[in-house]
């Protein structure tokens, strides 16, 4: 009766992972034309979502749908606003912190140029992006919170 136990138990268990893995529905629903609409910033047909997510956990407050999306493309992206300063956002953290939020499809940004950030509000949200500028395109992290 134990191996039996064992073996449903294993059985179970595999079929959680699986179920967890397929159940991330609304970071794969995005697409960039509704990214467009929702932001307000006009994204080119050819930006890559490389990981979208709200975070997860037990501890997040769902009454501000924060949400967060990891962008690239190839071409440069005009953002409702440019704020930097001399040394703001430092290159080298910002690329590592842009790196670090793809946890879908990793990617090493090369050929850094500049960062930069930028906010805006639309649609009821503030958005706050960090934006790494490299040869190959802008790498950027959109954070979205509902206004209160």
């Amino acid at each position: 009766m134990k191996k039996g136990i064992k073996i449903l138990y294993k059985l179970l268990s595999a079929f959680y992972i699986i179920l967890i893995a397929a159940c991330d529905s609304e970071q794969d629903s995005w697409d960039i034309h509704e990214l467009n609409k929702h932001t307000g910033i006009s994204f080119p047909d050819t930006t890559i979502i490389l990981s979208a997510t709200d975070g997860g956990g037990k501890e997040r407050d769902v009454k501000y749908e924060a949400y967060t999306w990891t962008l690239f493309s190839p071409v440069s992206v005009n953002m409702p606003s440019i704020i930097k300063h001399a040394g703001d956002p430092p290159l080298k953290d910002t690329v590592k912190y842009i790196e670090n939020s793809m946890y879908k499809n990793k990617t090493k940004i090369s050929k850094a140029q500049y960062a930069f950030y930028s906010n805006w509000e639309t649609n009821g949200y503030y958005f706050y992006a960090t934006v790494v500028h490299s040869q190959q395109g802008d790498y950027m992290v959109i954070n979205r919170i509902r206004k209160q």
